[in-house]
């Protein structure tokens, strides 16, 4: 159920084989509760040959959540909005509607669209009304603009971006920044077995610099923190899943055949399974806890693969350098690794920072006690030699003069530590 949006159902399959079955099961489950799915397409059509032909889409470009998808050549495009300028008075407001008309969730035109929320920041702070006529210095530039949207040939990028999960991918994130905005693109590097290299668009994101004008060197940490955001998620949804297929392959191959058993799997007492994008997580039985479902469906990670080393020293940096225990719970709300008290001792003991808490503190060496410490060298009596120290108030209730102030004075002698 978590691949419908409201009556549309998308999912990527690895052959046409299990798309059929994809298919076909779907369909006859949702026609016992009396719903017809139909418009199947995808991009393999032979996947579909057992669906009747009014079951199945035209085969042209369709939008997929918005998004134009073309199945004949399996790539996204842009879809140009249909706005018609046709003279009327622009204003403030026209020209938001315009920017805001562009739906670009993959930043194809990210380079292009920044310019016209670049003309809107000059509009903003001239202090206009929203429906006032905009400057004429601005006309022009808006004219343009939307001349070259008109004229722009049609951009498409692949839909599939990692065909081979054999292959070794990298994620490359490009970011730079001016005093007009900040920018971010990011492109998946494959190399093939022969050792060739292919590089890929992913996605890009461009933002308009604050109106409080900052220096370039911040507004470049501003464009690297926007490439870390869009780096964050696919990277780790990547990572997890590389290092899944390669720890726990076997886990992932038996859920694949449809087995819920498997001899010598250790994994399978937790009722493991795939999410909608092949993520295998833990099953149980929290689904009605008022829980997130990422506490109640861990992800599987081995403790010995790369990425849960690195999130094990993110977590133990997170939590202040706190217990084992405290770690552990932080972690186990998003992860189950097998192993991970062993691999919090471990990191505990080559940690730079812990390893300052546990030091034991530096005990100075003593000076040699004075003479008159002794009584029977000096031959003194107790008190001649008197340490005193003195503390209060107190307030003590006296029936006759009420309530009293008092202090303490304490006389400790030094040689026979008698106390007065």
């Amino acid at each position: 159920m978590q691949q419908f949006y409201m009556d549309d159902f998308m999912q990527t399959y690895s052959s046409e084989g299990e798309a059929r079955r994809s298919a076909e099961e779907i369909k006859t489950v949702l026609h016992t509760g009396g719903f017809n799915l139909t418009k199947f397409l995808i991009n393999k059509p032979a996947a579909l040959e057992n669906l009747m032909e009014e079951d199945k889409a035209e085969m042209k470009a369709q939008r997929i959540l918005g998004q134009p998808w073309n199945p004949k050549t399996d790539k996204l495009m842009f879809a140009k909005p249909k706005f018609l300028y046709t003279g009327q008075q622009m204003t403030q407001r026209k020209v938001l509607s315009i920017a805001a008309s562009l739906f670009d969730p993959d930043g194809l035109i990210s380079p292009f669209a920044i310019r016209i929320r670049c003309i809107l920041q000059r509009i903003i702070k001239e202090g206009r009304n929203w429906y006032q006529p905009v400057s004429e210095c601005y006309l022009q530039e808006l004219q343009e603009w939307m001349d070259e949207l008109d004229s722009m040939t049609p951009i498409q990028i692949p839909r599939c971006l990692i065909p081979n999960t054999n292959e070794t991918h990298q994620l490359h994130t490009f970011t730079d920044a001016s005093m007009s905005g900040i920018a971010a693109i990011v492109y998946v590097r494959t190399t093939n077995a022969d050792g060739s290299c292919i590089s890929q668009y992913v996605i890009s994101k461009t933002k308009v610099a604050p109106i409080k004008q900052l220096s370039v060197p911040k507004l470049e940490l501003e464009a690297a923190t926007l490439g870390a955001e869009q780096d964050e998620n696919g990277a780790r949804n990547y990572l997890i899943k590389t290092s899944q297929n390669e720890f726990v392959s076997g886990t992932i191959s038996t859920l694949l055949k449809g087995s819920n058993r498997e001899k010598g799997d250790n994994l399978m007492p937790f009722t493991p399974f795939l999410d909608d994008i092949g993520l295998l997580r833990v099953g149980g039985r929290l689904n009605k806890a008022p829980l997130t479902y990422s506490a109640k469906h861990p992800l599987v990670l081995h403790i010995r693969s790369r990425i849960a080393r690195l999130l094990i020293e993110k977590a133990h940096h997170d939590c202040g350098y706190q217990g084992l225990e405290h770690v552990k719970a932080h972690l186990q709300q998003t992860f189950l690794m097998i192993g991970l008290r062993k691999a919090l001792r471990s990191l505990g003991k080559y940690c730079f920072i812990c390893g300052r808490w546990r030091a034991d503190n530096v005990r100075p060496k003593m000076a040699d006690l004075p003479e008159f410490r002794f009584p029977v060298v000096n031959k003194q009596y107790p008190f001649v030699n008197t340490g005193m120290d003195m503390f209060g108030p107190f307030y003590i209730e006296d029936r006759r003069e009420g309530t009293q102030m008092q202090y303490v004075c304490l006389f400790k002698c030094l040689v026979t530590r008698a106390v007065h």
